[in-house]
């Protein structure tokens, strides 16, 4: 893979998200005004996984859900609309293939100001050179 696959996929994460998720998704960081509820697509942890001299990547994918209604339904209803959007269904990305997006984990909390419920899901996706 002669660029950083995981470009081409982060473009394809944000857009399967924005076209599936009627609230605002960020890339990282949103704005320090942006109002609740929103997504952030965080962290993308790659590891090399060549087969039969093939390039491919393995990669985790993190997403954040932020919401400060009064329980955990809104986070938790988001992550389900993230999961129906993602989990084991077909993404387009420019100069690289997906093989497969599946969900690894989910989590949900509170962050320590007490008042914004912070979930978030880890999913697995294989990528190769387009």
């Amino acid at each position: 893979m002669a660029t950083d696959p995981t470009l081409p996929l982060n473009a394809a994460l944000y857009g399967a998200l924005n076209a599936a998720l009627a609230v605002p998704v960020y890339d990282i960081q949103a704005p320090q005004d942006a109002a609740f509820p929103y997504v952030t697509i965080g962290e993308l942890i790659s590891a090399p996984d060549d087969t039969k001299g093939e390039p491919a990547m393995d990669v985790l994918a993190t997403f954040h859900v932020w919401s400060r209604s009064r329980s955990s339904a809104e986070a938790k209803g988001i992550m389900a609309q993230i999961y129906a959007a993602l989990h084991m269904k077909p993404l387009a990305a420019t100069g690289a293939t997906v093989n497969w997006c599946r969900m690894d984990v989910q989590q949900t909390t509170i962050d320590p100001d007490g008042i914004t419920h912070h979930a978030l899901a880890r999913y697995q996706i294989r990528i190769e050179a387009a």
